[in-house]
């Protein structure tokens, strides 16, 4: 028998075919964008977590505490610089500067957002989770202070990180 064209059986199982590669196609797709979509925001997340710890750092390395204080409650810190140590021109050593008003600078968790003397710290398409908290503690003299932070994404995705830094304590020299 001489066929011309084909049939309608044969062009329904091509349809099949061609739907199912059509739909996992579109799954495989689908996997791609949601992935994609998760590597961008852990990418966002590590961007932010690296900033503030930057930002951080330079405002710690900048203040030269040698005590420290806690607010009404343990979530928050006080570090402060009473003295500090400036070079003399003209004698070229180091002299005992006591500041007449100590510098304080006031750290705290409260109300999903991280405070510097009461200006809020903001992470650019996260927000903090309830569990971020400000750990510190004094042994011989170094206060330890930790930074566990949690950034939320509006996915509800959580990106745990942590900062320590480490000041030495001391009373003011006499002399």
């Amino acid at each position: 028998m001489n066929k011309k064209g084909i049939s309608l059986i044969e062009l329904l199982g091509a349809l099949v075919i061609m739907g199912i590669a059509i739909s996992m196609s579109a799954i495989l797709i689908n996997f791609f964008v949601l992935a994609n979509n998760k590597i961008t925001t852990s990418n966002r997340a590590n961007y932010e977590s690296i900033l503030f710890i930057q930002t951080m750092k330079s405002e710690f390395d900048a203040l030269e505490p040698n005590e420290y204080d806690t607010c009404r409650r343990d979530t928050c810190l006080i570090l402060i610089e009473e003295y500090t140590y400036e070079l003399n021109d003209i004698s070229n050593e180091l002299e005992l500067v006591v500041l007449d008003t100590p510098i304080e600078v006031e750290l705290k968790f409260e109300n999903l957002s991280f405070y510097k003397d009461n200006t809020a710290y903001i992470f650019d398409g996260f927000t903090l989770s309830a569990d971020s908290e400000l750990i510190f503690e004094e042994i011989s003299n170094v206060l330890y202070i930790t930074f566990d932070f949690y950034l939320v994404s509006a996915e509800g995705d959580i990106f745990d990180y942590t900062m320590t830094y480490s000041y030495s304590l001391s009373n003011i020299p006499s002399g």
